[in-house]
């Protein structure tokens, strides 16, 4: 209703008259002010002229015209605020779970299996605390509404909206939702007002709680300046979330990240598993021209022990490993004869070893994944230059597939799985060539070079830093090792990292608080690192002599920034180096399988 104010209508008293409001409430009957119905008080001074706005619902206590609104205490604490920057294109942020600073791709969803700094996320977050409702698994936000399930979906330009209710929105690619907080309605119970608490709501992964008044012709409220507004509301709490949650405990705090909380957890600053009251384990697994695995492992009250996992009727020549959080270890395993493996126990399982596939060709190099939905992924380089692909898990069947033919004995892989489920293999082979080859929802299957080193490539490794810069670490067999990287406004660019001067067998690399490390193994039995960044000049050294050609290196640097280098030889031994975080350099041999059991390779893990 629209309100014509005309001056000459209005008595023009002085404030100072303590009797004013008290004769107007008096005399509220006569037409001192021809305002109609109003759902506010207060003063409106025009030049000097002063009006008083009175509710209806003062004059006539038995009727209420004003506007209501109905709230949640809301209190934005989302916990992964803090996800560094991955790759803002795609709205991507992850957050360093295994402390090592290179980003994998179990280390990009939060508990809610939704992206860090998500829309998604946010959401879920918040009715998981507030509404006490799960949505892990609803998909992109686009989705959402089709995937509530028994949840009742209402219209975006419906009127029992209510706090507690996630906005959902269509628009764009993958859509947009957001929690309901405040519903403002009119007199009429039409909702005239909301405000909704956001993440990701201008792309840039940052916290927002916008008041929303404005509706376009369907009823529906605006949500952006480009006219995309809020389509559903979807009501996961039932009716009346106006009644604030019973208070929360705050969740006890969880230093190393690793799922158990400090209470419960023996080794606080140093993730491990539940299942070792949190903490770590340090796992070898080795393979050897007997076609045996073994497991070295000590650690949490574990003494050092050595013990066969497996056994097989071919050479074992390269190994990787897996272990889930439900503390299953996984053993993946390429033969001579061109067999895959999978040795598995833990978690409830007895030990089981079964055949994944038989390439029909000596298996030359090996990697795994496991994403999160639980697919494992097994990725194989062969003599006769096929790169292939073994996955299996909840809903895919085992499934091998060849994902390219370089023309050379692949003898180095390694994989990363980013954005979007893209998968990435780079490889190294004989001829000298550094290769990528990658695919995923939105990538199609792509090969194609990235180095051309001149020299058989005889051990390669991979790792995205925070800044979304790509490396790829590259050994040869006249002792030289290189660094490729591209992205995160870099080019892409090869640059020789060292030159020992002997025959390189094996590298591992690792990153840690901006410092690359490369460990080369070489057929002098040496051990030799090279280092640069984090306020580093670019360094070499040597680690250990074994006195015996090296078979095979791995590496993991720990939380407490010590290094561990695992190096095997060719005399059947397994040394275990470190050094850092208040240690001297130390190397100790931590297994001796025999000088006839010729060690092929050996694979790390701290868990």
């Amino acid at each position: 209703m629209s309100t014509e104010l005309n001056p000459q209508n209005f008595e023009q008293p002085e404030l100072e008259d303590p009797s004013f409001f008290d004769r107007l409430r008096d005399n509220a009957g006569m037409a001192y002010m021809k305002l109609g119905r109003m759902a506010a008080s207060g003063l409106l001074v025009m030049g000097g002229t002063a009006a008083a706005f009175i509710a209806e619902d003062a004059i006539n206590p038995s009727i209420a015209y004003a506007d209501s609104t109905a709230k949640i205490p809301f209190e934005n604490d989302y916990p992964y605020a803090g996800a560094k920057v991955l790759n803002l294109q795609n709205l991507d942020w992850w957050i360093d779970e295994n402390h090592n600073g290179v980003f994998n791709a179990q280390e990009q969803n939060s508990p809610f299996n939704y992206g860090y700094r998500n829309c998604t996320d946010g959401a879920a977050y918040w009715v998981s605390k507030y509404d006490g409702v799960n949505v892990s698994g609803w998909g992109d936000a686009q989705k959402w509404d089709d995937n509530a399930g028994s949840y009742n979906v209402k219209p975006g330009n419906s009127n029992d909206i209510e706090p507690g209710d996630i906005a959902q929105s269509d628009d764009g690619q993958w859509g947009h939702v957001g929690f309901v907080t405040d519903v403002t309605k009119n007199t009429d119970g039409a909702v005239i007002k909301l405000k909704v608490a956001e993440y990701n709501h201008n792309s840039d992964g940052a916290f927002t709680h916008e008041a929303y008044s404005s509706k376009n012709s369907s009823g529906k409220f605006i949500r952006t300046s480009s006219g995309r507004d809020w389509d559903h509301f979807i009501d996961v709490n039932g009716a009346s979330a106006a009644t604030p949650p019973p208070a929360e405990t705050p969740p006890p705090p969880d230093t190393d990240g690793d799922g158990v909380a400090d209470p419960n957890d023996s080794c606080p600053t140093k993730p491990g598993l539940s299942q070792n009251n949190g903490c770590p384990v340090t796992h070898v697994y080795s393979g050897t021209t007997n076609g045996k695995i073994y497991e070295t492992y000590w650690g949490f009250g574990n003494n050092l022990t050595t013990w066969q996992a497996a056994s097989v009727s071919s050479p074992v020549t390269a190994v990787t490993n897996q272990i889930g959080n439900n503390g299953i270890q996984h053993i993946y395993f390429g033969t001579q004869g061109g067999e895959i493996y999978e040795t598995y126990w833990g978690g409830g399982n007895s030990l089981t070893t079964s055949q994944l596939v038989d390439l029909n060709t000596p298996i030359k190099s090996i990697s795994s994944q496991v994403t999160s939905d639980g697919t494992q992924h097994v990725y194989t380089g062969t003599q006769d230059g096929r790169i292939n692909e073994t996955y299996w898990g909840p809903n895919d069947a085992l499934t091998t597939w060849q994902v390219a033919n370089v023309g050379s004995s692949v003898d180095a892989l390694s994989t990363d799985i980013t954005s979007g489920s893209t998968q990435h293999i780079y490889s190294g082979t004989a001829d000298g060539k550094v290769r990528e080859s990658y695919w995923g929802s939105n990538d199609t299957l792509t090969t194609y070079q990235l180095a051309n080193i001149g020299n058989a490539i005889v051990a390669l490794d991979s790792g995205i830093t925070g800044d979304g810069t790509n490396h790829v670490m590259t050994s040869t067999a006249n002792g030289k090792s290189f660094e490729t990287y591209w992205g995160g406004g870099n080019s892409l660019t090869t640059a020789q990292m060292a030159n020992l001067g002997a025959t390189i067998t094996s590298m591992a690399s690792r990153f840690r608080n901006g410092t690359w490390h490369i460990y080369n193994g070489t057929s002098a039995g040496t051990v030799k690192e090279t280092y640069w960044g984090g306020g580093f000049n670019l360094a070499t050294g040597e680690l250990l002599n074994a006195g015996s050609p090296v078979a095979s290196v791995t590496a993991e640097i720990t939380t407490d920034d010590v290094q561990h280098v695992f190096t095997a030889t060719q005399d059947g031994k397994i040394r275990e180096t470190y050094w850092g975080g208040g240690n001297s350099l130390t190397t100790s041999q931590i297994a001796d399988l025999g000088t006839g059991a010729g060690i092929t390779d050996i694979f790390s893990r701290v868990k």
